[in-house]
């Protein structure tokens, strides 16, 4: 996870105000299914995963002239995803399946920066995709996968009085990704994959105490490795 706040609003100075880097564990469940059931060759995955740990955070204190750095500690991260995708599936050979699909999906990040100071950021998004698989080998499917999609209904809730809940802007959501499935059985499958996605949320809107959420981006690395059991 690469998170980044930056200032340059209401008054404050430019450049990163606090960052948050680091590596979160987690687990993950999805079904996929392809049939022909409405249009054929139907494309249907849900997908969860959750992920739970701790990562850097470097700051500094609310209206502290030390600047970024001054402050440096870490900070808990409880991230749930939830996701949807449905398409159509277009043989171009017969090892290879190229599939334009429609996803949504929920995010929530549930940010402990202290004992006393929490905060969750969450967002839905839609957008469009493409999947091209291929079987270069018996056993072996790899693929690889572009989605371009939008935020929607991104906010902050905190447990703060000063900024208890706030709407923030939305922004493009970008992921790209690569995978390998290989077949151990007709039943069990091994599969990897690894994935980067961007998005942001933009500044809300002040408070009555006169503070407000800044600018932010985040980049994620997301690498799973786990077993497939076909039914």
């Amino acid at each position: 996870m690469d998170y980044a706040e930056t200032g340059g609003s209401h008054g404050s100075a430019p450049g990163l105000l606090d960052t948050e880097n680091g590596n979160i564990p987690g687990f993950g469940l999805s079904a996929t299914s392809m049939s022909d059931w409405a249009l054929g060759n139907d494309y249907l995955q849900f997908d969860f995963n959750y992920s739970n740990g701790n990562i850097d955070y470097v700051g500094s204190y609310i209206n502290s002239n030390a600047g970024y750095g001054s402050v440096k500690s870490s900070s808990t991260a409880h991230i749930y995803n939830y996701s949807a995708r449905y398409g159509k599936g277009f043989s171009l050979s017969k090892q290879t399946m190229l599939t334009p699909y429609v996803e949504l999906g929920h995010h929530r990040w549930e940010r402990g920066l202290s004992a006393t100071q929490d905060e969750t950021y969450s967002h839905n998004y839609g957008g469009l995709g493409l999947l091209l698989q291929a079987a270069p080998v018996n056993k072996l499917v790899l693929n690889a996968d572009l989605f371009y999609g939008r935020t929607f209904q991104s906010k902050i809730s905190t447990n703060s009085y000063t900024l208890p809940e706030a709407t923030l802007g939305n922004s493009s959501f970008k992921r790209y990704g690569v995978g390998a499935d290989y077949a151990f059985s007709q039943r069990f499958h091994g599969k990897i994959s690894y994935s980067h996605e961007s998005y942001s949320y933009g500044i809300s809107d002040l408070s009555s105490y006169g503070y407000y959420e800044p600018n932010s981006t985040t980049k994620n690395d997301i690498f799973r490795v786990g077993i497939g059991y076909a039914f």
